[in-house]
């Protein structure tokens, strides 16, 4: 209901886009973590 007023709606969107921007990134940086250990780590696991 926010988005129907212009001011309220870009803000909202805008905060909106921030959190899954900074998410996505995290998760990023961890998916490169894994992939960098398991190069590392023996097939085993341990």
């Amino acid at each position: 209901m926010a988005q129907l007023i212009p001011v309220i709606g870009a803000a909202v969107g805008a905060i909106a886009n921030y959190k899954l921007v900074d998410k996505l990134g995290e998760t990023a940086m961890n998916c490169y973590r894994m992939r960098l250990e398991s190069r590392w780590l023996p097939a085993g696991g341990g």
